[in-house]
This record gives C-alpha cells, sequence and structure tokens, in this order.
C-alpha cells in the first residue's frame, strides 16, 4: 500500500482555525489513488490522526473507514472472504464458521452484485429490493425455464444477512428489509410447490425406466429414497460405506442442513439390503469404509432421472417427492407420526405434517371407517 500525507491550515465557517488532515492511498494495481480527510483542532493532532489511519489501513484494512462510502459490491466482497467460506467443524461436528454451500452462496451474491454493483449500500432501500425480486422472477434459466421464487427468496436471504452484517460492522445503521407497511420480501409460504405422491403403479413404472443397462447403474439411488425418505444429498453425498450395517439391518444417515451435523439410525429394507450387497460385490477389494456407497450409481443421475420420469410418464414428480412418498406410506401403513419424524430426521412434528399428502388408499380407508360406523349407528337407531 502507498500512503501520501497532507496538512492544511483553513477556517472553518464560525472563524475557528483547524486543519484537514488528508491521507491518499493506492496499492500499485490500482488506477486511482483513494483518500480520507478528518478535520482536527491542531497540525499535532492531524499528524497523529493521519498515524492513525495509517496503522488502520495496514491492519485492518479500509473497509471500516469508508463505512460512509461502502458500495454493495464492497460489502458482498467481504462477506465472501470472511463470511461465506467452507464450513468448519469441531470434534463433536458443531459447526464453528462458514457455510455449507459455498459455491451456491456465491452465486447468489453475484446475481445479487449484477443488480447493485456500486451503489452505496446507505442508499439501498425496500423499494429497489422489491424491484430486484420483480426483476429476477422475470428472468429465465439456461434451459429456458423461469427463475423459482425459492430461488430468489434464497438470494434475498443472503442479502438481509450481508446487511445485518454491515449493521454489526457500523457501516449501515438500519436494515432496508424492514418498511413501515411490515411488508415481507420473503414470503416462505408462497414458495411451497405442490407435493406428489407415487401410487404403487406410477413406482413400478419408474423403477422399470430403470432397468435399461444405460440407466440400470441408478437404480440403487431410487430405491434408496423410497426405501428411506432420505434426502437427495444425504444419501448421494455423505452415506459411506462405514455407515452401513448389513448384520443389524440398519444404515447411518448423515445431514447437515442444520447448525450442526446430525447422524441417526434408521432401517433398511430387504430390497435396499440386495441392492447394497450387489454394490459392494462389484466394488471387491477396492471398497474402502470412507468411500461414498452411491458414488458410481450417481453418474449422469440427473439425466437418468429426467429420462425415466418421461418414460414412466410421472414428469410431474420431483426426486425430493419420494421422500414425501416414503412418509405418507409410513403413516397410512399405522405408523405413528412422531417415529417418522424420527425416520426423517424432523426435529419438529410439523415440518412431518407438511410431508404427509392423503393418497387415494388413505381416502379408501378413511371412507370405510367412517361407513362402517354411520352403518352401526343407523342399525342401532333403526331397533
Amino acid at each position: 500500500m502507498i500512503f501520501q500525507r497532507y496538512i492544511r491550515e483553513t477556517k472553518n465557517r464560525a472563524g475557528k482555525t483547524v486543519f484537514n488532515a488528508r491521507l491518499r492511498y493506492k496499492e500499485p494495481e490500482w488506477r486511482k489513488w483513494k483518500e480520507l480527510l478528518r478535520t482536527v483542532d491542531s497540525r499535532n493532532e492531524a499528524n497523529t490522526k493521519l498515524t492513525d489511519l495509517e496503522v488502520e489501513i495496514r491492519q485492518r484494512g479500509t473497509t471500516r473507514l469508508e463505512a460512509g462510502k461502502l458500495t454493495f459490491r464492497q460489502l458482498a466482497t467481504y462477506c465472501k472472504d470472511n463470511k461465506y467460506t467452507p464450513a468448519t467443524y469441531d470434534a463433536d461436528g458443531t459447526k464453528l464458521t462458514g457455510v455449507r454451500s459455498v459455491q451456491a452462496a456465491h452465486i447468489a451474491l453475484d446475481h445479487l452484485v449484477e443488480c447493485f454493483g456500486d451503489m452505496n449500500i446507505m442508499k439501498i432501500d425496500f423499494d429497489d429490493l422489491a424491484g430486484y425480486k420483480k426483476h429476477r422472477l422475470s428472468q429465465k434459466k439456461k434451459n429456458g425455464k423461469p427463475i423459482k421464487l425459492a430461488t430468489v427468496h434464497r438470494e434475498l436471504s443472503k442479502a438481509r444477512r450481508m446487511f445485518n452484517i454491515a449493521i454489526g460492522k457500523k457501516w449501515l445503521y438500519a436494515n432496508p428489509f424492514k418498511n413501515e407497511s411490515d411488508e415481507k420480501l420473503i414470503q416462505i409460504a408462497a414458495e411451497r410447490p405442490k407435493t406428489n405422491v407415487l401410487s404403487d403403479a406410477e413406482e413400478a413404472r419408474l423403477l422399470k425406466a430403470f432397468e435399461p443397462p444405460e440407466r440400470q447403474h441408478s437404480l440403487p439411488i431410487i430405491i434408496a429414497a423410497l426405501d428411506t425418505g432420505q434426502r437427495h444429498s444425504s444419501l448421494v453425498e455423505h452415506l459411506l460405506w462405514e455407515h452401513i450395517d448389513f448384520e443389524s439391518g440398519q444404515i447411518m444417515v448423515t445431514t447437515y442442513k442444520d447448525v450442526n451435523i446430525k447422524q441417526w439410525w434408521i432401517p433398511m429394507t430387504k430390497r435396499l439390503k440386495k441392492e447394497l450387497l450387489q454394490l459392494k460385490l462389484k466394488r471387491g477389494s477396492f471398497l474402502k469404509p470412507e468411500q461414498r456407497v452411491f458414488d458410481g450409481a450417481a453418474r449422469n443421475l440427473r439425466k437418468n432421472w429426467e429420462f425415466a420420469r418421461k418414460v414412466a410418464g410421472v414428469t410431474h414428480v420431483r426426486f425430493h417427492d419420494l421422500r414425501h412418498t416414503t412418509a405418507t406410506r409410513l403413516i397410512a401403513l399405522g405408523v405413528p407420526i412422531e417415529e417418522v419424524a424420527r425416520i426423517l430426521g424432523h426435529s419438529d412434528v410439523k415440518t412431518t405434517y407438511r410431508y404427509v399428502n392423503l393418497n387415494q388408499k388413505t381416502i379408501d380407508k378413511v371412507r370405510n371407517v367412517l361407513d362402517t360406523y354411520n352403518d352401526a349407528v343407523a342399525a342401532a337407531q333403526a331397533v
């Protein structure tokens, strides 16, 4: 960093003699100089102030000193370097710093920077953020599909956290997400898509669509999703061979969705055990406990899933709907919802309720129960 110091004696509006301490600074690769100006009462104070400013810039950088001039781009850079970094955990699995999905967070910040760029963060208001939301929802992805509301909400959540960080650093006095009308930009309830549950016939068609040789290697993941009700990340990214206990017929699930690493045991069905044993046999002596179970099965999974959905005629079903299917079936089969919540990894049963859909079997079951009750009442009254 290169510094230049200037002290100028002048008079203020009241006619009092004051000293303007001006510090100019730049990195060698910068095209222009930046400067800080402070006004004090004496030349000695001016020299002390310039020394203090230079020391702070050398030790902490210029962001805090330029708070009144801080742009959204600078704030985003600070957050990328200091907040949205790879997560670190202690020995107990408690997250200490950073975030789990760094790349996704950086992409969200990049979209925000495209819009707000070099705007002074103090000049960004609620209407600007509402305009961003409207603009993003009008855009389309590379594949031509519209941007989802949930995606825009995640980006706005990042912006809200950035402004809170700025407030904590005293770079900003109020979060622009708060307005007098109490209108909310992030409405999670509005983004929840309709959930779908596979019928027995639809499941049979879907599994059959994975039988051809070019897609057969992905079949174990689909069976695992249907028979465990676990998330894509827990199965594809975090399930290791050391988490599989063939003797007891159990699988240890790992999730990083919350602040801490969370692990719990779930049962292994017969058909899933068969698929896992076949995968283990194929690995042979190359299998290591720390390896991911579905490394090979995950190859071209997205492509295979999209093609199989079309062949099976279930294009309305998302991969996450397999989790809803499991929850709905377990409830329909009489498993208490509290136990279903434990299997799914939900800490709150209310979350599990959202996963349970009324399928045709449940509707018929309820109808038959009520019909039987009504017939019994009518028969008793007729006596």
